[in-house]
């Protein structure tokens, strides 16, 4: 109790420095940016109303705030290390019971040389606590195994062509966040992080936990709704498919369409250098929910134009395990199909097989099945 109202002390500090703007995030929710000196600054998501004392404390703890905005006051405008702290919030609105927040802090550490580090916290607004491991699995040992066993047969090899430090075991099983797309474990720098300086992160896709979570009434998992979202069709599934497509996105994909290819690989940093795609290019990227995402350009090199995933859910429509018939009985009868096989699939990154194309208000949706007629690949385009 102590050590929570020394934290809320702190916060109090933290929201009325002088420096600081604030604004709207959501209902229940603002956000502060502390800046300084060379473009730095400090961001950060503020709770409002039920329980909010506690989960500011969490935040601020957890995220050393204090220390980082302290360190904020030391940077110069001498072209040395600068510093910004940003965050990300799943839901991004933050309007539910269960609420991720990644802080990211990269430039001039708070140790040692300049580099980036991750903070996860997984929030129950409605008690204001830290969730934990126990929570969110059935038997987190159980759960680790299933993990593990998933990264070392397939994450491994896609990531060790670009990873400075590459110990994906053991998992930090606390550090996490549960995403659209799974759920995301944060590696410290000494174990796993890649070549560009950022820690290493990877997501497990729902799918490969279901077994081990903990979807009893009233669990973590349940409340946060993410999984059923990445598992289950409804009646609603069609719609959402559509809305997002019409939005430039893929569900559980935070790159969009229209945006510009800088501030793609800003954000999400390339891994190796482009790759013929026809009309464009193609770019793999370090972020842990783009792995098996491709980023699609124009000729230029410009602008993200389409989107590519072997690694996705479509609310329920998922790769490797949806058959075309199913996502057919959900979506409707394509605009038209096309048989796509040998070079001309491998130059579109995609495997022998057809895909169904459904032309939408601006996009073009493709769900490419393999010869077995699962669902291998999907692509959105402008």
């Amino acid at each position: 109790m102590k050590k929570i109202a020394c934290l809320t002390v702190v916060l109090a500090l933290l929201w009325s420095a002088g420096a600081a703007a604030q604004e709207g995030v959501s209902a229940g929710w603002t956000e502060k940016t502390e800046t300084g000196a060379a473009a730095s600054y400090v961001r950060y998501p503020v709770a409002d109303g039920e329980n909010a004392d506690v989960i500011n404390a969490l935040l601020a703890e957890n995220g050393r705030l204090a220390d980082y905005v302290q360190l904020l006051s030391t940077v110069q405008d001498n072209g040395g290390t600068g510093l910004q702290v940003d965050y990300a919030m799943t839901p991004a609105d933050g309007e539910n019971d269960i609420v991720s927040v990644v802080l990211s802090a990269q430039g001039k550490m708070l140790s040692g040389p300049p580099g980036q580090a991750y903070y996860p916290l997984v929030l129950d607004r409605t008690t204001g606590q830290q969730v934990t491991a126990a929570q969110v699995f059935a038997d987190v040992d159980e759960a680790r195994g299933v993990i593990e066993g998933y990264l070392m047969e397939t994450v491994e090899s896609t990531l060790s062509t670009y990873m400075e430090n590459n110990a994906l075991v053991p998992v930090p099983m606390e550090r996490f966040s549960l995403d659209e797309g799974g759920v995301t474990f944060y590696y410290e720098s000494s174990q796993l992080s890649f070549l560009s300086g950022f820690c290493g992160a990877v997501t497990v896709p729902y799918d490969v936990l279901y077994d081990v979570l903990d979807v009893s009434d009233g669990s973590v998992v349940t409340r946060s709704g993410l999984a059923a979202e990445y598992m289950q069709v409804t009646d609603e599934t069609a719609e959402k498919v559509r809305r997002d497509a019409e939005d430039g996105r893929l569900w559980g994909v935070p790159a969009v369409i229209g945006m510009p290819l800088a501030d793609a690989l800003a954000a999400y940093r390339d891994t190796v250098d482009s790759g013929f795609y026809p009309g464009g290019a193609y770019y793999e990227t370090e972020e842990a929910s783009l792995r098996g995402t491709c980023l699609i350009t124009d000729e230029n090199e410009e602008t993200v134009t389409a989107l590519l995933s072997t690694n996705v859910s479509l609310h329920g429509l998922r790769t490797g395990s949806t058959t075309r018939e199913a996502w057919q009985a959900v979506l409707g009868e394509p605009d038209y199909t096309i048989e796509m096989t040998g070079v001309e699939a491998e130059s579109h990154l995609l495997c022998d097989g057809e895909g169904d194309y459904y032309e939408l208000d601006g996009v073009r949706l493709t769900l490419h099945a393999d010869q077995q007629g699962v669902l291998y690949a999907v692509v959105l385009t402008e």
